[in-house]
């Protein structure tokens, strides 16, 4: 800590953030290039086509005109 004349103390030396409770996708790198980057995008589409079927409650995904 520093202390001036006639002010509060403050710190001058923040304390280190807590990384370890992230979560994976923290983690993930946004420099990726390449066969990594193509398998991640793959990936991420088939997760979400996945959790919009899981939604679906029909059984024609198609409207037809009456």
């Amino acid at each position: 800590m520093c202390r001036i004349e006639g002010q509060e103390d403050f710190h001058t030396v923040m304390p280190a953030p807590a990384l370890l409770g992230k979560e994976a996708s923290y983690w993930q790198s946004v420099h990726q290039a390449g066969q990594g980057v193509v398998l991640e995008r793959q990936e991420a589409a088939r997760k979400e086509k996945e959790a919009w079927q899981a939604k679906v409650c029909c059984t024609k995904l198609v409207m037809s005109p009456m």
